[in-house]
């Protein structure tokens, strides 16, 4: 394990056993001959390497069945490999599986006190620090109410400030933030950038591409087992919505193709050299289109994303004054919408729309994905978009050599 480095992960693989039957119930053992399953195997971690460099703020993403949450376990010693390895430099604190190092039938205060003895600490030291814990959780008023009377949520906070508290070497935290409100949320990214710039190292599990972009040094994108992207947060967040978004497709289809087109570039206007776009300013896109065959019509839709990936905004348009091209003309889009995004952190996503002949339906092709930072104060409390905003599209024709021209300039 080279110098600098927190985690070093080599060769990693991990499956359960699955039944090839279900397990028979109380009424099948009485009806007849108990029926024994099969247990087969079912590869959950697939060979996969990687490195966690000391005070880096590491991102692990993928869909549900991917194998992070069974990574983040290994990493805490929680499950055992089948094989493979993997190094840690450093006193570990997971905040992984609630109810790990408590006891539901005590109270707050005695669970801050095993917990923190769990993680190695004194136990002198861990009760001089119960009243951060349970200010920094929100829960002071339930000090000495049992732990089995905790919500969820209540549990979960206190689990983080425990390991907070044990000031480790590598924290691993699986949707914790996913928790509180968004105070309790603020309180814990300020808390784990000042441990980051302490030189701590941080692992986040998480499905909020948002969450990563904006705190993660580099991210790691698994599916099905596998390491997909790994590196800069963007580049991971993009590859995880083209995933999300596409992996129904068939799979010889090349990404931003539809039948009978393909999106050449998708340009976002307005924005600053980060994705930034001040709210009021309208959302401008130009989206360039190469025709691969003979249409009738063609178009593009546009959608909107918040951090968490739910649509917030979505409007398509065709190019009304567009009848037969051919292949090899470009067509230019240009959509637009009024800016009435809360400022966050936003995705969006463009299509290509093309009908056949003969009143073929309309197909459309995989997402190109952009990202956009939106700054600026909202005039309301919550809520992702103002439902008063209404969308503008506006479509200009090119065809032909002279379009490849204008393209190129």
């Amino acid at each position: 394990m080279r110098a600098g480095t927190a985690i070093e992960v080599r060769d990693l693989r991990k499956s359960f056993a699955v039944p090839s039957s279900d397990t028979p119930t109380l009424a099948d053992r009485l009806r007849g001959p108990v029926r024994r399953g099969v247990p087969g195997a079912l590869a959950v971690l697939d060979g996969i390497s990687f490195d966690v460099e000391d005070g880096e703020f590491f991102g692990i993403v993928g869909r549900n069945g991917s194998g992070k949450s069974t990574l983040i376990r290994i990493l805490a010693n929680i499950y055992r490999a089948d094989s493979g390895t993997v190094d840690v430099r450093g006193r570990v604190a997971p905040v992984v599986e609630l109810g790990v190092g408590f006891n539901p039938e005590l109270s707050a205060r005695s669970n801050i006190v095993l917990g923190g003895v769990t993680l190695g600490l004194d136990k002198e030291v861990t009760e001089s620090r119960v009243e951060d814990v349970l200010s920094f959780a929100g829960v002071e008023r339930f000090a000495e109410m049992p732990l089995r009377n905790f919500s969820t949520g209540m549990r979960t906070r206190l689990a983080f400030a425990v390991s907070i508290e044990s000031d480790p070497d590598i924290l691993l935290l699986d949707e914790a933030l996913a928790v509180g409100d968004g105070d309790f949320q603020e309180r814990c990214i300020a808390e784990l950038n000042r441990r980051r710039d302490a030189g701590k190292t941080i692992i986040l599990v998480t499905h909020s591409i948002g969450k990563v972009r904006q705190e993660c040094d580099r991210a790691l994108l698994l599916v099905d087992g596998k390491i997909a992207s790994i590196g800069d947060p963007d580049e991971v967040g993009l590859a995880y919505r083209s995933h999300v978004t596409n992996d129904s497709r068939p799979a010889h289809r090349k990404r931003g193709v539809t039948d009978g087109a393909e999106i050449e570039s998708v340009e976002l206007l307005g924005a600053d050299a980060e994705g930034g776009l001040p709210r009021g300013e309208r959302i401008e896109a130009e989206m360039v289109l190469h025709m691969l065959e003979r249409r009738e019509a063609v178009g593009g839709r546009m959608e909107i994303r918040d951090g968490e990936g739910s649509v917030v905004c979505s409007a398509s348009e065709l190019a009304g004054e567009i009848d037969e091209v051919e292949p090899g003309d470009r067509v230019r889009i240009r959509l637009s919408v009024e800016n009435r995004l809360t400022p966050g952190e936003y995705e969006l996503g463009f299509r290509a729309l093309t009908a056949g002949p003969q009143g073929n339906p309309f197909t459309d092709s995989p997402v190109e994905w952009a990202f956009v930072s939106v700054s600026g104060h909202a005039d309301r409390d919550s809520g992702a978009v103002e439902v008063e905003s209404a969308a503008e599209f506006r479509v200009e024709r090119s065809t032909g050599p002279a379009a490849a021209k204008a393209v190129a300039r």
